[in-house]
């Protein structure tokens, strides 16, 4: 087994190696559920949500190293995107290179600035059709007022979205639902996150006043991976694949 992170390939490893993983990586489960103070069932469903759902017992069978790889590896995935420090100090050997500086230096190399907008949703909007005016986008949301995306890509395809808020990148639904990490995208101007009737679905920031930036990767291939290091290591000129950035400040 390649014992950097980046490159532990899941799929591949013999059995002894992917039971002792699993129980490695069980132990970083633990680790961030006590430092968030959830339940390691509630991190596991959030780990594998919008790919797997985690099935009874479960926990119980990820602590015996008697899970499938594919659902260890993105576990793993998440675990790396979104509490990597606390992963590493319990299972080093899983987690020795941060992905989020390859992300970072993915965005700042390839990223489109100025299709995609944020934008504050008024009553006049109206949430139940989609509108067809245009919308004034703003740099500045007030905390509490509900927001969307407005995309405007040359591609269609499916779409991922991360968030990033004090350094830390997650991931961010684009579906009807939390599990829903896709959308489907078509050329031209969208609202997202949209319904399956392509209605906006508002979001709304409450609490983390400052500055978010977002990122939405468009991909003409559906069947491109949304973890941010696999999305790192594709190729940005390849045919069908956009990257698209802004950054706003929540003030209250």
């Amino acid at each position: 087994m390649d014992k950097t992170s980046d490159n532990i390939d899941w799929l591949n490893l013999t059995r002894d190696e992917l039971v002792q993983s699993i129980i490695a990586l069980h132990k970083a489960v633990k680790a961030v559920a006590i430092a968030t103070n959830e339940k390691i069932p509630t991190v596991i469903d959030m780990a594998l949500a919008g790919h797997f759902a985690p099935g009874k017992g479960f926990d119980r069978n990820m602590r015996s190293g008697k899970i499938a790889a594919p659902k260890a590896m993105v576990i793993h995935r998440w675990l790396e995107q979104n509490h990597f420090t606390i992963a590493r100090m319990t299972a080093p050997e899983l987690f020795q290179i941060n992905p989020k500086s390859a992300w970072d230096m993915f965005l700042e190399t390839n990223a489109i600035e100025g299709r995609l907008k944020v934008i504050p949703i008024t009553k006049q909007m109206g949430l139940a059709r989609r509108s067809s005016e245009v919308r004034k986008s703003s740099t500045i949301i007030r905390l509490g007022q509900d927001y969307c995306f407005e995309l405007d890509s040359q591609t269609e395809g499916t779409c991922v979205a991360f968030e990033c808020y004090q350094g830390e990148w997650h991931s961010l639904a684009l579906g009807a639902d939390e599990r829903r990490l896709r959308a489907n995208i078509e050329r031209g101007i969208q609202y997202l996150p949209c319904d399956t009737k392509r209605n906006p679905i508002p979001l709304v920031e409450l609490d983390s006043g400052g500055e978010h930036q977002f990122a939405l990767i468009v991909s003409a291939d559906k069947s491109k991976p949304t973890a941010m290091a696999d999305i790192a290591k594709l190729d940005p000129k390849a045919r069908g694949l956009e990257v698209h950035r802004v950054t706003v400040s929540f003030v209250s």
